[in-house]
């Protein structure tokens, strides 16, 4: 019984850094759970789960990120979101 509890709470603490060295705000396992991170023109990606209360603001309309006017898209690459190039 203990082993299983000490078990569990080290698979927890490998959850709460990330997985295989990835945090938990880029783990994916599709292209669809990866989303730019908040705010404007974003330059990196992120899994959705992680964009909680993620409030709309108003941007310019200038395409300064990898991710503006279409330039870029996100994707999981090796359970990893990044940044691709359209």
């Amino acid at each position: 019984m203990i082993i299983f509890v000490l078990l569990i709470w080290r698979i927890s603490i490998n959850w709460e850094d990330g997985v295989n060295g990835i945090s938990k705000s880029q783990f994916c396992l599709e292209d669809s759970d990866c989303v730019p991170k908040c705010g404007c023109h974003p330059d990196s990606c992120v899994n959705s789960a992680s964009q909680i209360g993620c409030e709309r603001v108003f941007c310019t309309a200038v395409c300064e990120g990898p991710l503006d006017c279409g330039a870029g898209s996100c994707g999981c690459v090796d359970n990893k979101c990044v940044v691709g190039s359209n």
